[in-house]
């Protein structure tokens, strides 16, 4: 109807009534379109070529307490406008290279143009050396840190979006159990870049944005707590499971808090993100808690029990509950896309469900990664489950874990033209080499 409503609009105008400058005029918007689609192939092409900067936490919390906060603000940005377009011409590119089955599902699509229209925009930002003046310069960065702020908005609902696409994919039976092995792949790869872009521009907004978005307080430097006080944050995560899980069932069983101290006033430390951290422990919370819940009698529910310990390397979290354990078999698919409890109907539901799409382990445990760390599970067959978060404890070892559009690192797109899955090459997450 509304192409209808176009085209009788045009014919009732004076453009129409001269057929030689019509086409003339469609030719130049055709051409205006193709310059422009081959200068965005152009920039993701050139961008792809630059190395993705891996910084530490220490290296981040460094620059955050640069005292020249005007220094610091311009340096942030030119920063921003620099590797920003780096990392997303990396996640694009390896958008694109996926099989069109997929960018022609509906909410992929969606999730491939919300990255271009945010690439294309860091892009088209002015350069800050155009900027001459002081006032120049500062306008420069107010604008810069909007335009983030406005990126990050768009994105918000990008885990949901693309969870609710591979499903729609899966349930459709057009996922081979070959290409679920590379869809795997590229969700973590995926994830992981979104995790590493997200942060950046938190950490940023977080120091220079207006007060909504700053966390004050003694060693806060933006987003990083550097005395992450890691029992507060296991409570804040418990108190929120206990909500969903007392909303839910009715009942949720006591947690108890574990963390050998040298001395009673200690409290075990780190630098860390604690948003981060608290993604990770409620997602774990929230499975005990459920797991308890299901499999007891709601009188005498067995409690959690979380143990924190920091070593000279290793912070490490343990929580363990009685909710019956799963078989060995099954652990791994814990930690795929495609093993969720939800129900088909569900798919649509915005609430935050005591069990979702199948991406909260997943995505939990690249969290624990991105600075190095990693998280198991161990389960015991009709007893109960441990899991285990490992951190690192000294801030200069925690280096960001990143994928790039590499060709030794993309060959798990194999696996959505064969049936066999025999790749030898180094991973990812294994960034010796």
């Amino acid at each position: 109807r509304r192409e209808k409503r176009e085209i009788n609009s045009f014919h009732h105008s004076k453009l129409a009534r001269s057929p030689h400058r019509t086409v003339k005029n469609f030719r130049s918007i055709a051409m205006s379109v193709q310059a422009a689609t081959a200068a965005l192939k152009t920039a993701l092409s050139r961008y792809n070529r630059y190395r993705i900067n891996r910084l530490s936490l220490s290296r981040y919390a460094a620059f955050g307490r640069e005292p020249d906060r005007v220094k610091a603000l311009e340096m942030s940005c030119d920063f921003l406008h620099k590797e920003a377009p780096v990392r997303l011409a990396h996640m694009i590119s390896e958008i694109e290279s996926l099989p069109p089955m997929f960018l022609e599902q509906h909410h992929l699509h969606t999730v491939h143009q919300w990255y271009l229209t945010s690439f294309q925009e860091l892009v088209d930002y002015p350069e800050l050396a155009d900027a001459v003046t002081e006032e120049e310069r500062l306008q420069h960065c107010a604008g810069m840190t909007q335009l983030v702020d406005g990126i990050l908005s768009r994105h918000q609902n990008v885990v949901m979006t693309m969870a609710r696409g591979i499903r729609l994919l899966t349930t459709s039976g057009q996922l081979t159990a070959p290409m679920q092995a590379a869809v795997r792949e590229f969700l973590d790869r995926f994830y992981m870049s979104r995790i590493g872009i997200r942060f950046l521009f938190n950490q940023h907004l977080a120091m220079f944005a207006p007060s909504e978005h700053r966390q004050p307080g003694k060693g806060i430097v933006g987003s990083i707590d550097q005395k992450c006080n890691v029992a507060l944050v296991v409570e804040d995560a418990a108190n929120m499971a206990h909500f969903i899980c007392q909303q839910k069932y009715g009942a949720s069983p006591s947690l108890e808090i574990v963390a050998p101290r040298r001395k009673k006033s200690d409290a075990v430390t780190f630098t860390y993100v604690p948003s981060h951290l608290y993604h990770i422990l409620f997602e774990l919370l929230k499975n005990s808690f459920r797991a308890v819940v299901e499999s007891h009698d709601h009188e005498s529910l067995p409690e959690v029990k979380v143990i924190v310990v920091k070593g000279e390397e290793d912070l490490t979290i343990k929580i363990s509950d009685e909710g019956n354990g799963i078989p060995h078999r099954h652990t791994n698919e814990l930690f795929s896309y495609f093993y969720t409890t939800a129900q088909e109907d569900n798919l649509e539901d915005e609430q935050t469900p005591m069990a979702g799409l199948g991406f909260g382990l997943p995505v939990s445990r690249l969290y624990a990664r991105y600075f190095g760390g990693d998280l198991n599970l161990v389960s015991i067959d009709g007893f109960g489950t441990d899991a285990y978060v490992y951190l690192r404890a000294v801030a200069e070892n925690a280096v960001e874990v990143l994928p790039t559009y590499k060709e030794h690192e993309l060959q798990y797109r194999r696996h959505f033209l064969s049936e066999k899955t025999t790749s030898q090459q180094p991973h990812w997450l294994d960034q010796s080499h």
